[in-house]
């Protein structure tokens, strides 16, 4: 069996989506992250081949999301202390520790993801050790492995930048890692992004950013 966890921050105002601001407020950028969030967990609700876990923080907020978790659903542990790559790190180790095969990671901030990605992701590590979901602004959105991942892998000294995804495959490649990729999705970091989404964004999301009327604003 394969595991696949999705990694999010609790919505929160001034916790979530800070680098949406001032464009959105507080309270809008918190609406925006529950949008998001539950659109993702009522895609990855339905049946799959693998297995759905919910990586969180902070660690005692747990009930402020509980009503867009499915009924029962008990496939949750809170994020580790320290910086997002040690708290990436302890998320997929926690699973293999449980004796998944394979393990994969991504954000809740990118609307278009799908079982679809995370399955083709498990499929490419049967030639790969490595499997990574490349962003449109040069990060990842998911990161995949067979093996408990290295350390390396997660010791980048900065992150949220248009060169995280250049650096981490070159850590690979030098640790001897084959490393494959898949789809290239856009994640959700400016007005600019909000305003490119599809008219396929999942519902919450898209009916939540057309509420905003952020093109007239933008004229």
């Amino acid at each position: 069996m394969n595991a696949f966890v999705l990694f999010t921050k609790i919505p929160k105002a001034g916790f979530s989506k800070t680098r949406l601001q001032p464009d959105l407020t507080p309270r809008q950028s918190e609406a925006l992250s529950f949008c998001l969030l539950a659109d993702l967990i009522k895609e990855f609700s339905l049946p799959k081949s693998f297995a759905f876990w919910l990586a969180y923080t902070p660690k005692d907020e747990l009930d402020r999301i509980r009503h867009i978790l499915p009924y029962g659903f008990t496939n949750t542990f809170s994020q580790t202390e320290g910086d997002l790559g040690g708290r990436m790190l302890h998320a997929m180790e926690f699973l293999f520790a449980k004796g998944y095969k394979k393990v994969a990671l991504a954000g809740s901030d990118i609307p278009a993801l799908t079982r679809r990605h995370v399955e083709d992701a498990f499929i490419r590590l049967e030639e790969n050790d490595l499997v990574l979901g490349p962003t449109e602004d040069g990060g990842y959105y998911l990161i995949a492995s067979k093996t408990s991942p290295r350390k390396t892998l997660f010791r980048l000294r900065t992150w949220g930048n248009e060169t995280v995804w250049d650096r981490t495959r070159t850590a690979g490649e030098k640790l001897g890692q084959t490393i494959g990729s898949i789809e290239r999705l856009r994640d959700v970091d400016t007005v600019e992004d909000l305003i490119a989404l599809p008219a396929d964004t999942p519902a919450h999301t898209l009916k939540f950013v057309q509420s905003l009327r952020l093109q007239e604003k933008d004229r």
